[in-house]
């Protein structure tokens, strides 16, 4: 899917507007990022899942775009961090670490080559492994 033509619509605009000090017409896209999400809700606790998967970017402007498809984002969701939650321990028991990353700074990394991208080198590169593992 080719994101290129796209541009920010009037509501992003007037949201971005309301609450920065930014205006609307002068910031323009610069990366999208595009993934599918299950959304999981527990039914007593207060906490959802997400589940992206078929995550894939692309620069505005340009035909460059990556997919990442083998990486799937589970985050768990609740207004305080516990590690009680039903799914950690199922991960904690599968022996599946909790690890951060941020897909726009991942997209970033991989496709703007303008930008330096030492600081995200280390999750590439895990990222990359995971797709052999």
């Amino acid at each position: 899917m080719s994101f290129h033509n796209m541009l920010l619509l009037d509501s992003s605009k007037k949201f971005i507007e309301d609450n920065s000090d930014f205006n609307g017409d002068e910031i323009k896209p610069a990366l999208w990022n595009n993934f599918s999400r299950i959304t999981l809700v527990h039914k007593t606790d207060n906490e959802r899942l997400t589940i992206d998967m078929n995550l894939s970017f692309n620069l505005y402007n340009e035909e460059k775009d990556k997919k990442i498809s083998h990486l799937i984002i589970a985050e768990v969701k609740q207004k305080k961090m516990l590690l009680e939650s039903d799914f950690i321990k199922v991960m904690r028991k599968n022996h599946i670490r909790m690890s951060g990353m941020s897909k726009y700074c991942i997209g970033t990394a991989l496709l703007n080559k303008k930008i330096k991208s030492n600081n995200f080198k280390e999750r590439i590169l895990r990222i990359k492994k995971l797709k052999y593992a």
